[in-house]
Parts: structure tokens; sequence; C-alpha cells
């Protein structure tokens, strides 16, 4: 539903190629899901480059949170999933209606990038690690058992060992339930390509791995969480070797079950039994 940026992150080449943030219009993406769903598509994804600028080019004016609402009263789709959005882009608004629908998935991604606050104004971010863990943990209250993965690099140029303990510090502290890790790759033409301090690539290496493991076992232990939890689960595929049915839950989990080819692309409940730390298995219930 948009392309391009404004940002102009000091690691980040998007503005550069991509161009100014450009939305595409309420009524448009409106068909589109129209068409989606009127093809047998039961999820849709709204996904954008900097998707929380959604709608501030527009005339009139509109926001992600609008248009949130126009398929939320449209109900085109039984589920409806928000894509990568910046932490000082959800707001309370966002979060409520969230909270009080029936279609619109518990899953947030926010791109963090780092747990530093000297590291964070050195990339141009816009917020602070204080400002990131009060909305995580808002977001948290207000969605039980949502999915809250984050973004995160190693490596920045300059990077301490101490501002690079205070991003495990607070991934750590926080209920977060999956990492992206991205070891720092530069990017000729952005800023941080010209910054000193460029860190060796094996302490890079070194630093994306002790971050993957915190991501490792902050996923287990919301997997785990989830044992005796009924989820609603999209089936996706169905293996007649094992058969077993492979499919998504609102919120973001990979859950397998004793099923029939029949099931796929149908919304079933799922009671959890187990997890492994990648997926979930369970029975219908």
């Amino acid at each position: 539903v948009q392309n391009g940026c404004n940002s102009f992150c000091a690691y980040c080449i998007v503005p550069y190629a991509r161009g100014r943030s450009r939305s595409v219009l309420p009524d448009g993406v409106l068909e589109g899901i129209r068409s989606l769903a009127a093809n047998g598509y039961r999820e849709v994804v709204l996904t954008g480059i900097h998707l929380g600028a959604y709608g501030l080019d527009l005339t009139p004016e509109t926001s992600l949170t609008e248009l949130v609402e126009m398929v939320e009263h449209e109900r085109l789709v039984s589920r409806l999933r928000i894509g990568s959005i910046e932490p000082n882009e959800v707001d309370n608004d966002l979060l409520g209606l969230m909270a009080g629908s029936r279609i619109i998935c518990p899953h947030l991604h926010l791109p963090l990038q780092s747990g530093s606050d000297t590291v964070l104004k050195r990339m141009g971010r816009r917020y602070s690690p204080v400002f990131f863990r009060e909305l995580v943990t808002r977001a948290d209250a207000m969605l039980p058992d949502a999915f809250i993965g984050a973004d995160v690099i190693a490596g920045f140029p300059g990077e301490t060992e101490a501002e690079f303990n205070d991003t495990i510090t607070l991934l750590e502290e926080l209920p977060v339930s999956d990492l992206h890790v991205f070891p720092f790759s530069s990017r000729p033409g952005t800023k941080a390509a010209g910054m000193t301090g460029h860190l060796p690539s094996a302490l890079i290496k070194e630093r994306a791995a002790r971050l993957r493991a915190v991501a490792e076992s902050k996923k287990r232990a919301f997997l785990g969480r989830m044992t005796g939890h009924c989820l609603d689960v999209l089936v996706q595929g169905f293996n007649s070797k094992t058969g077993l049915c492979t499919g998504l839950s609102k919120n973001y989990i990979v859950v397998a079950f004793a099923g029939e080819e029949a099931y796929i692309n149908r919304e079933l409940s799922v009671k959890i039994t187990a997890s492994d730390g990648e997926s979930c298995s369970g029975i219908l219930s």
C-alpha cells in the first residue's frame, strides 16, 4: 500500500533507490483486497517500505490507522495482518483498533535496530530505547499473546561493547517473540558508509550470533506459552505421507496437526499440545 521512504536513516539506501514516500489511494487498496477475497484469499497483509507513513502524501491526508479501519469495516477477509511499522508510528489508536478487532491479527513487527540511545542517534532513528520499552510493554498488555517481532542490526559503525550490551539487555527484558538479526553491511552512498569506526567482520558476526541466541530463547519461550491454548489456524498445506496439515495462526505461529487435504485454505481451531522452539503441534479442537 506504500513505497519509498523519507527517513534517510544512516545505514539505509532505500530513500535513494526508491524515492520519497508514495501511498496507494484507499479506494485502490480496498479494490485490491476485494479482488483477492473474490479469488479465495483469506488473509491479506498490508505492507510498505515505510508503512507508518501511509496516507501522509495523499490529499486529503489520511493514515494507516484510518486505512485499517476501512478494511475492518468492510470485513472482506477473515484475517488482516499489518506489516513492519516504525515504533514511533504505532499509537494507542492503532493498538486499540487491533485489540478490539475480530480480523486484525495480533502481530507486530517493529524495527528496533539498536537498544543503545547513542547508536540510535548515530543511525538517525527517531525514538529512544525508553520509548521502545514503553511501547512493547503497552502492546503486550493490550494484545495478550501477540507475536511481537523486532529487527536489530549488529555491529553498526562505532558500536562499543557497552552499546551492544545495552541492546542485549533491552531485548532480554522485553516480551518480544523473535528477532530478525542483520549484521551491519555498508551500503555505498549512505551516511554510515562514510562513518569512522567500522568494526571487523568477525566481531560483527560474533555479535549477530549473540543476538540470534537471544532470538532463539525468546521464540522458544513464546511458543512454549501457547501449550493448552486454542489457536485459529489458516491451513496452508497437507502432507499425504505424514497426514499432517500445516498452517499459520493469527499470532504468527506455524502449527501442524493431523488432518486432511480438504482443510487447505480453511481456518480451524487447533489446541496446542507441544512446541519445538520453531513451531507448534496440536489437535483439532
